[in-house]
């Protein structure tokens, strides 16, 4: 359907007021660093929860195979903790 007069007049005022708020409405200073701020404290909390979901679910599969296999014998045993490096001798 073709569009009238009226409805052309009012697409065109309605673009109008749309530019003129765009370009008088500015968000306060404050605005942007404080977004900032919470989607910084939202990646805090999402770090978290998720160091401890792993957590969670690796004490859980440990926990499960303690239940399956009491001794442990059917489980490799742990590697040997890192030694620590000397630091090589100094000439003076």
């Amino acid at each position: 359907m073709p569009k009238n007069t009226m409805d052309l007049l009012l697409e065109a005022r309605l673009q109008q007021l749309a530019s003129q708020r765009r370009a008088t409405s500015a968000p306060p200073p404050d605005l942007k660093k404080e977004v900032f701020r919470t989607l910084d404290l939202l990646d805090t909390i999402g770090e978290v929860g998720a160091l401890f979901t792993g957590t969670l679910i690796g004490t859980a599969a440990e926990f499960i195979d303690l239940l399956e296999d009491p001794t442990g014998e059917g489980h490799p045993s742990p590697p040997p903790p890192p030694t620590e490096r000397q630091a090589p001798p100094t000439h003076e």
